[in-house]
């Protein structure tokens, strides 16, 4: 076990490193630690002005001469590093853990699902909305033509009021525009319009698919008492 003389304790910003004089320092007779080792023969605290991050490949090159850096570690920072301390080390001795490249690859996977996840519950939000819009609007225009009470709407209404067409081609088009509507945003939505204007909301059975049921009611209002 080693001895406290054996041992050099250095504080680079208040994080602590312990290292052996042999043969870790020995090693490198011209590093600044080791001469700042020589100069010290007591068990106290050398302090350092150093990069903590960095520290760490500063004393792997004293043990091993060599440096495996991770690929989040940039190789031009660490080399400065080791000439602050009278270091220089070759390209070849410092080389890149391809360990890393795997976990990383992941890491990278599962942001770019988490990005299209969230791109795609955003369109699926926008889409909601404007489908809340168009029925609001439709709703409202069927509700002038009638006499205050219920009042029910299709999606072939809505799409009829919004583009003046049902054919195929129409409500294709249509349903590949709001296919993936947030059904909870549409309904939270319409329901608090439909409360502003004195109406209850009704919605589709559960379960079902309003876009594609051509004869049940999408969205019901109800008079409030």
């Amino acid at each position: 076990m080693a001895s406290g003389s054996d041992l050099v304790t250095f504080n680079v910003g208040g994080k602590i490193y312990q290292v052996l004089r042999e043969p870790t320092l020995s090693l490198h007779p011209n590093s600044l630690l080791t001469q700042l080792a020589e100069d010290k023969q007591d068990d106290k605290e050398i302090f350092v002005e150093g990069d903590q991050d960095l520290f760490n490949y500063v004393l792997a090159y004293h043990r091993d001469r060599k440096i495996i850096l991770p690929p989040n570690i940039s190789a031009a920072a660490v080399q400065q590093e080791l000439k602050r301390f009278g270091l220089d080390a070759k390209t070849e001795e410092m080389v890149r853990d391809g360990a890393y490249y795997p976990s990383m690859l992941k890491q990278i996977d599962q942001l770019v699902a988490n990005q299209k996840n969230l791109l795609q519950k955003q369109q699926n939000q926008n889409a909601a909305a404007h489908l809340m819009s168009i029925t609001a609007q439709a709703l409202m225009e069927k509700s002038a033509k009638g006499n205050g009470e219920q009042i029910s709407i299709s999606f072939d209404e809505v799409v009829q009021n919004k583009f003046g067409s049902t054919s195929s081609e129409q409500r294709s088009f249509a349903f590949s525009c709001f296919k993936g509507f947030e059904q909870m945003h549409f309904k939270e939505s319409m329901a608090a319009w439909a409360a502003s204007i004195g109406y209850q909301a009704t919605f589709w059975p559960h379960g079902t698919n309003p876009l594609r049921n051509k004869d049940s009611p999408m969205v019901s209002l109800t008079p409030v008492a």
